[in-house]
C-alpha cells in the first residue's frame, strides 16, 4: 500500500508534469500578479493588514480546496470504463489525475503557510514578513489560476468521453450493417 500511496503522491504528481505545464500560463500569471501584486500591497500596509489579507486567502482557499476535491472525485466516479481503458493503454490514470493532485497539494500547502504567516508575521523582521508575503501571495494566485488548469482537464475528459461515444455509435451502426449483410 506505501507504494500505492508514492505512486499517488503530490510529489509524484509533480513529477508527471512538465516544467512548462506548471509555469505556463498559470506560473507566470502567479508570478507577475502574485508577486508584482503582493510587492504593492506589501508596499501600501502594515504587516497587520498583510495577516489580515492571509486571513482572506485561507477562507478562498479552504472552499477552493473542497470544492477542487469534489471535482476531482465526480470526474473519478464518473468516468467511463471507455476512459479508464484509453488512459491505462496509453501511460496510465495517473497523469491524467496529476494536475489535481497538484493542485490539492498546492492548496493544502498554501493554507499551512498562510497559517503560519499569520502566526507569525508580527514577530518577523520587516523585510523578512513582506517577502514572506508576496511568496504567499504568489502561491494563492498560483492556487487560484490553477484552476484552469483544471478545468481544461475537465474539458479533455469530456471530449474524450463524447468521441468514445461517438466511436462506438459508428462500430455500432457498422455491426447493425454487417448482420444485416448476412
Amino acid at each position: 500500500m506505501s507504494s500505492l500511496r508514492r505512486e499517488v503522491g503530490f510529489l509524484h504528481a509533480i513529477g508527471q508534469l512538465r516544467l512548462k505545464d506548471i509555469l505556463w500560463p498559470e506560473g507566470m500569471m502567479a508570478l507577475v500578479v502574485g508577486g508584482v501584486g503582493g510587492g504593492v500591497v506589501s508596499s501600501l500596509v502594515d504587516a497587520t493588514a498583510r495577516q489580515d489579507i492571509a486571513g482572506d486567502f485561507l477562507v478562498l482557499l479552504g472552499a477552493l480546496l473542497g470544492i477542487i476535491f469534489a471535482g476531482m472525485a465526480i470526474v473519478a466516479t464518473m468516468m467511463s470504463e471507455d476512459t479508464v481503458r484509453w488512459l491505462s493503454s496509453d501511460s496510465g490514470i495517473m497523469p491524467f489525475f496529476a494536475p489535481w493532485v497538484v493542485a490539492v497539494g498546492l492548496q493544502i500547502l498554501t493554507i499551512l503557510l498562510a497559517v503560519a504567516y499569520r502566526a507569525t508575521a508580527l514577530l518577523l523582521p520587516p523585510p523578512a514578513e513582506a517577502v514572506w508575503f508576496v511568496v504567499l501571495c504568489i502561491l494563492f494566485v498560483y492556487a487560484m489560476a490553477d484552476v484552469l488548469a483544471l478545468t481544461r482537464t475537465v474539458v479533455a475528459h469530456s471530449i474524450v468521453r463524447e468521441r468514445a461515444l461517438r466511436l462506438r455509435c459508428l462500430e455500432d451502426e457498422r455491426d447493425r450493417l454487417d448482420s444485416r449483410s448476412r
